[in-house]
């Protein structure tokens, strides 16, 4: 802000780029509700905004959900018979989603004449957020038949949707799909969604030693993260050996690791053993 005062001081004219730069640093530094004033504040001086802009202005709304500003982007954005911009769309799509209001996103979504891979996913996700899985598999379907391929981002949202969403079956049986065309693998987070999810919505208990089948013969298993999210998921699904051995076998134990094998022991009535693990952790 001293920047632009300075600029003002020194009459030289701020134009949409210098506010473009003003807004956008607000909002991707937690600082929304002085983006949102900036904005008003760029109208009111009669600079029209950009894409960019818009982009920004968005985001911030999103954040606070500020609807009534939002409603406001929203008609600056899409004027009638104009081509709505990829970035403006996006930026509209993520807002809406976020908001949970998935009319407004999809009346967005069917007048972009031109979508990416992030256009898809964010109709995606907030199809899961509000559980319309259905509707997101129809969009998932749909996105491969427009000759876009699925990201790693893409398939995360549909697993974490169908576990939400009581599919676990559904969620398990993508993981093969994944890696079909040898282009993309499953990431960290693919993994811990079902290894964190199914102990406790699964009733087989098959589920983990399947899962961690599939991560042993990809040499996986020994990252903390996964560790982690093993060790919690055989202590809450009852096998409490299983979650030991792992625990024992772990090359580097944070709290959270640590955590996850007192919290077995709790849940499954071994206070003394949790107990002791606790008094180990200290000692340690």
């Amino acid at each position: 802000m001293k920047v632009m005062n300075t600029m003002r001081s020194c009459g030289v004219k701020t134009d949409s780029l210098t506010w473009t730069t003003m807004i956008s640093g607000f909002a991707k530094n937690d600082r929304e509700e002085q983006a949102l004033d900036l904005f008003k504040d760029m109208i009111l001086a009669g600079v029209q905004p950009n894409a960019l802009t818009i982009t920004s202005f968005a985001s911030a709304c999103a954040s606070l959900r500020a609807l009534n500003r939002g409603l406001q982007v929203h008609g600056l954005a899409i004027k009638p018979g104009c081509v709505v911009d990829l970035l403006v769309g996006n930026s509209l799509i993520d807002m809406y989603s976020k908001w949970g209001d998935l009319e407004a996103a999809r009346r967005v979504f069917d007048i972009m004449p031109e979508k990416d891979v992030y256009t898809w996913n964010s109709m995606i996700f907030g199809c899961c957020q509000a559980g319309y899985i259905g509707l997101a598999h129809e969009l998932f379907t749909k996105m491969q038949k427009s000759g876009l391929q699925p990201d790693v981002i893409t398939w995360n949202t549909m697993i974490s949707g169908h576990l939400q969403n009581g599919n676990e079956d559904r969620a398990v049986d993508l993981f093969p799909r994944i890696e079909e065309d040898g282009k993309i693998k499953p990431d960290i987070a693919s993994w811990n969604s079902l290894i964190f999810w199914l102990p406790s919505n699964w009733t087989e208990r098959k589920g983990v030693w399947r899962i961690h089948g599939n991560l042993l013969r990809r040499k996986l298993d020994s990252r903390l993260p996964i560790t982690i999210a093993l060790i919690d998921s055989y202590a809450k699904s009852g096998q409490i050996e299983y979650s030991r051995t792992i625990f024992s076998g772990a090359s580097s134990k944070d709290v959270i690791t640590w955590n996850s094998r007192i919290s077995g022991y709790v849940i499954h009535g071994f206070p003394d053993l949790a107990l002791d693990t606790f008094n180990h952790m200290r000692n340690m």
